[in-house]
């Protein structure tokens, strides 16, 4: 069964993103539509490395690259503390846990991205929803 869009998303209130083995993204949930400030229409079909600052993507794509190419994967399932890039490009402190399936030959991505720490701006925005 592919991973479902609903799935992760159904678990938790905390942003949640999809991915293709492209480094596509395919779905957003709306935690992270509020916290990372893109809509969905906007997020949708950019790659992944628009929410990844510069200094970190060499290692994602490394990384990304292996799991596609070789199924060698070092950090599924694993909560890691990041940075990551909202719309506006400002970093936001993340625990981020990646899952992925390869079910027919294709790979799906989707990871749930805990905010620890929001721009000022963001964070008014939840307390106030």
């Amino acid at each position: 069964m592919p991973l479902e869009y609903t799935s992760l998303a159904a678990i938790t209130e905390f942003p949640v993103v999809y991915a293709d083995e492209s480094g596509c993204i395919t779905h957003v949930n709306a935690a992270f539509t509020t916290v990372f400030e893109w809509t969905e229409s906007e997020i949708i079909g950019q790659p992944l490395s628009v929410l990844i600052p510069p200094a970190l993507r060499d290692a994602h794509n490394l990384g990304f690259s292996r799991l596609v190419t070789t199924g060698q994967q070092r950090i599924l399932q694993t909560p890691i503390p990041v940075k990551a890039l909202n719309k506006r490009e400002q970093e936001v402190s993340i625990e981020i846990c990646i899952t992925a399936q390869h079910l027919n030959n294709i790979w799906q991505f989707g990871a749930i991205l805990k905010p620890l720490s929001v721009p000022d701006a963001t964070a008014r925005v939840i307390l106030e929803t």
